[in-house]
This record gives structure tokens, C-alpha cells and sequence, in this order.
């Protein structure tokens, strides 16, 4: 099975462009962060992962999705030939804003008391099938597992 789910942050603004046939196009890189800390530099390390989507995916990611915003992707590992280099991303399937952007909280914050639960924003996928809100914290059940070596791992 050939299935990538990553959560990291956009390192920068989506810039929509199009195919030779016209479709809709975004490549971007995704800033994962490793749960484990260097012992020399006591930082965490970053992996940054070229991602890329097509079609209305590609449209609502360019619409709704800014640098440095925390997202939640899944798809899957594409590894091609161009001009005898090999090259490897992930064509991403489905799409979730973890986070509201910047340039929108104002805006969010003067609603009245209502949530924000713009499903638009919050998941989206090829199919436009977006999927509930959900108020919960999608990794919640890792917050107590945090190993300080790789002695500590469970495998």
C-alpha cells in the first residue's frame, strides 16, 4: 500500500499554475518536524517534503492556505524520471487546514459568537467531499507518548 499522511507546515505562499492541457497545478514544500530532538544541538529536526496537486484541489489550496500554516495531508509517494534524474513527491489526495492563516483571524474573531466551521477551509479533497468538523485535536492521543531516546520506542 502506498499511502503518506504528514502534518507540517507550508514554507511558502501556494502558487497556482497550470499543465501544458491546462490543469490546475501547486507544488509546494511541507516543513515536517521530526518528534525527536538532535542531541548536539538540542533542536528539533525538519524534513521538508515536496508535495504537489492537481485540479480543484490545487484551486482551493491556492485560495485558502498561506505560508506557515499548519496542515495535515495524506497521499501517496510518486517517484518519476525527467532528463535522467530521478525525482520523488507526494501527490497529495486529501487535504485539512489545521489552523485558521493569519491574514484571516481578524476576521474570524469579529464574527459573532459564532465557530468557525467553514468546512471549505477545514478539509478538502479531490472529490470536493469535505468532511465534518470536528473540534477535536486530530493527534490528541500521541500528546502522552513522547520518548527522549530511541531506547524508549516501542518497536
Amino acid at each position: 500500500m502506498n499511502l503518506v499522511i504528514l502534518t507540517g507546515r507550508l514554507t511558502k505562499n501556494i502558487d497556482l499554475k497550470y499543465t501544458k492541457n491546462g490543469k490546475p497545478k501547486v507544488q509546494f514544500d511541507l516543513a515536517v518536524e521530526s518528534n525527536f530532538k538532535d542531541k548536539n544541538t538540542n533542536k528539533y529536526a525538519t524534513t521538508f517534503v515536496p508535495c504537489v496537486s492537481y485540479n480543484h484541489q490545487a484551486e482551493f489550496m491556492n485560495k485558502y492556505l498561506e505560508k506557515g500554516q499548519l496542515i495535515e495531508i495524506n497521499g501517496y509517494v510518486n517517484s518519476n524520471r525527467n532528463n535522467g534524474e530521478f525525482f520523488t513527491n507526494i501527490v497529495i489526495r486529501n487535504i485539512k487546514g489545521l489552523e485558521i492563516p493569519k491574514s484571516k483571524r481578524n476576521s474570524v474573531i469579529e464574527q459573532s459568537n459564532d465557530r468557525f466551521t467553514n468546512n471549505d477551509f477545514q478539509t478538502h479533497n479531490n472529490n470536493f467531499n469535505a468532511n465534518e468538523y470536528n473540534e477535536h485535536t486530530p493527534y490528541s492521543y500521541m500528546e502522552s507518548f513522547n520518548p527522549s531516546t530511541a531506547d524508549e520506542l516501542p518497536f
